[in-house]
């Protein structure tokens, strides 16, 4: 991740209110650890009741299922630089709000989005509710989280937009560039477009979930389904700075499947490669020519495929009978090795070997707690820190929540050492357990140190796919050694104002100089941190 410091000589153990740190892409870093190694501020010793908890919020027009991101020292056209949190929504609004006395510094609108309405008009699309209201359906705009180009002053994002309140509307994904400081478009933007394979993009039938990739100058965004309605395929782009397109990909091999949306989490890069999961095949058994159901490596500039490794014969069973297929969790790439680490709906974890894509190690049911047919799989409760893998399962399987037996899961630690991948923890002191919607999991600390680490932990108070209050934990990170996590401090207390604001599904806590950032589905981001 890109750290700025400015001027910051304190030590450790004290706190250095000057540390710099920009949070510019999903998951904290291209490799997608879903970890801040450079929070100098928040440890486990002030993470406590006493010391740490709401500090306020910031009030948004649409629910927030991007990741909050965060600038130091923003050149401003009024005066000093400033820190800025920056918001996108559902409503395609873009907000950027002064990080230190929440004021707001700018908001725009990016067109018109699609009605949630125009997807699912009989059953309801529920991922995407009207803020506030769990009943009710709402808009679908910015999903996926953007990234911001520091040196540059630049954000990108994608809109989904329809140009006429009255259908039948016409659909349309327009890549973005805008400035840090004014929050108004640097190019026009474009409307992503594209044809592979004999099949040409469609926006109406496709979801961009996954947060936005930079890396060495190209944007590259991915694309899955809305719930698996066909026609679809799993599209990836490239593009320059400029907006212009470098090229685009769908690994559906013409046919339905093969989506990228692990649940929120961007494809991966370790500067040689790109890498990412797909789902499954919609319409058709999957074979050993097709990209479903794998965890593909790709040339960064074509875009095309140069290793995988697939799961064909289990794909056939698990994803036609139970909807138990692979793209829901992102690939995270080990820190200081060749190793890469992904995991499935179905509760097994894979280490691989990413300059052969091979198959180094498997663990079975590390998330699976089986009632019926339902499971615990990997989502977005998936975090790297310290050649640790910290996992909190999520939900899977066959009622899709709607059983009220529906296994809940913990939070679980497994040490990778080479090719061996051991679990060293397996719950907490809480006793807490997450089940259909899962959890976000991020992870701050100062380097390695493990007296620094926490896990911060975002949960559904409830066992069911509907909209529910969310919980937030903090969990020591370091301090392993009872086999079980031991939490530091929560917000589940009926005294506390933020009691009754919405969980955001597949979203997960911002952690940057100081404050922990929360996205909801309430119309509000809350900010926690130390107490004055």
């Amino acid at each position: 991740m890109r750290v700025l410091r400015i001027g910051c000589l304190a030590q450790i153990a004290v706190a250095c209110t000057t540390a710099q740190t920009a949070v510019w892409t999903g998951h904290f870093d291209n490799l997608r650890t879903s970890a801040n190694t450079s929070e100098f501020i928040l440890t486990p010793a002030n993470v406590r009741p006493a010391s740490f908890g709401l500090l306020g919020s910031f009030s948004v027009a649409g629910c927030v299922l991007a990741q909050p991101l965060y600038v130091p020292g923003v050149p401003s056209a009024e005066g000093p630089n400033v820190d800025l949190l920056f918001v996108a929504t559902t409503t395609n609004m873009v907000y950027a709000f002064n990080a230190r006395d929440r004021s707001l510094y700018f908001a725009e609108n990016f067109g018109r989005p699609v009605p949630s309405t125009d997807i699912e008009p009989a059953a309801g699309y529920h991922d995407f509710p009207e803020c506030g209201a769990a009943a009710s359906d709402g808009p679908l705009g910015i999903v996926g989280t953007p990234v911001i180009d520091v040196p540059n002053n630049a954000m990108y994002f994608v809109s989904n937009t329809i140009d006429d309140p009255q259908p039948p509307h016409q659909y349309h994904h327009f890549l973005h560039k805008i400035s840090l400081t004014t929050g108004l478009d640097l190019l026009a933007p474009v409307a992503i477009s594209g044809t592979y394979d004999g099949l040409p993009f469609q926006s109406r039938y496709q979801l961009q979930r996954g947060s936005l990739l930079l890396q060495d100058g190209k944007i590259y965004v991915a694309f899955a389904s809305h719930q698996d309605e066909s026609p679809y395929q799993g599209w990836l782009f490239a593009y320059d700075t400029n907006l212009r397109q470098i090229a685009a990909v769908n690994y559906s091999r013409g046919r339905s499947g093969a989506g990228i949306w692990q649940s929120g989490g961007g494809p991966a890069s370790d500067g040689k490669y790109v890498y990412f999961t797909t789902g499954n095949l919609a319409d058709d058994i999957p074979q050993e020519a097709d990209n479903s159901d794998s965890i593909v490596q790709v040339d960064p500039t074509t875009l095309l495929v140069t290793g995988k490794t697939s799961f064909y014969a289990e794909a056939e069973n698990w994803d036609q009978n139970f909807d138990l297929d692979l793209g829901s969790s992102r690939v995270i790439l080990m820190p200081g090795s060749g190793q890469a680490i992904s995991g499935s709906k179905f509760g097994d974890l894979f280490l691989l070997n990413r300059n052969s894509m091979t198959l180094t190690a498997r663990v079975q049911g590390a998330a699976r707690h089986s009632v019926g047919f339902d499971w615990t799989g990997v989502y977005n409760g998936f975090a790297v820190w310290n050649n640790t893998v910290y996992l909190w399962p999520g939900g899977g399987g066959f009622t899709y929540g709607t059983d009220p037996g529906f296994p809940t899961d913990t939070l679980k630690a497994f040490r990778v050492d080479g090719s061996a991948v051991t679990m060293i923890a397996n719950g907490q002191s809480d006793g807490v357990g997450a089940g259909y919607q899962g959890s976000g999991l991020s992870i701050s600390a100062n380097g390695t140190s493990v007296a620094t680490g926490i896990v911060w932990a975002y949960t559904p108070a409830s066992n069911t796919k509907e909209l529910q209050v969310g919980h937030l934990h903090a969990y020591d990170a370091g301090d392993l050694s009872r086999g079980i996590f031991q939490e530091l401090w929560n917000n589940i207390d009926p005294a506390h104002p933020d009691q009754g604001l919405l969980f955001a599904k597949m979203s997960q806590p911002t952690i940057a100089d100081g404050k922990v950032y929360l996205p909801t589905f309430s119309g509000k981001v809350l900010v926690y941190g130390l107490l004055p």
